[in-house]
């Protein structure tokens, strides 16, 4: 814990101030599929083109990123169905395969479950990884970009669901 808590507490605040946009972040190992919703997201390079995705350490899906499987970033869109996966995929007790059930997912796509109806599906090789405090930044260089429907994007903006 922060030895400065209101600074903890006051960066908390600004943080919900910071509108993000939301993703589903998913990976597969075996036969083993992971995923978890991200607003810690953003573009990196254009050479290589790549992105970064900031995952805490207590995420189920931390250890086979941080081993460099394939992933992928389903850019969700500012639809009711995709915030009930937003949701699902950031409930705490909703883990692994039981998270696929809401949406419709592609299992068997390279990388990681593609969400079908996504406004973008990136597919990411690692390409480098940062351990900062409780997280750790992993660098994706990406090796296909599948586009979806033009729609809204799905933000989250403190503490609620919004478009932009």
């Amino acid at each position: 814990m922060s030895e400065l808590p209101e600074l903890s507490r006051n960066f908390r605040e600004a943080m919900r101030r910071l509108a993000a946009t939301v993703n589903v972040v998913t990976a597969r190992s075996g036969d083993r599929c992971l995923g978890m919703t991200a607003t810690a997201v953003t573009s990196l390079s254009m050479d290589p083109v790549s992105a970064l995705v900031c995952v805490n350490r207590t995420a189920e899906i931390h250890g086979i990123l941080t081993e460099g499987a394939p992933f992928r970033i389903n850019l969700l869109a500012a639809r009711p169905d995709h915030e009930q996966i937003s949701g699902v995929f950031s409930h705490p007790l909703v883990k692994g395969h039981e998270r696929f059930k809401t949406g419709d997912w592609d299992m068997e796509a390279a990388g990681g479950p593609r969400l079908r109806d996504a406004r973008a599906s990136l597919l990411c090789i690692v390409g480098g990884k940062l351990d900062y405090g409780t997280h750790t930044v992993i660098a994706g260089t990406i090796t296909d970009v599948e586009l979806g429907p033009e729609a809204q994007t799905l933000v989250y903006y403190d503490g609620r669901y919004a478009t932009a």
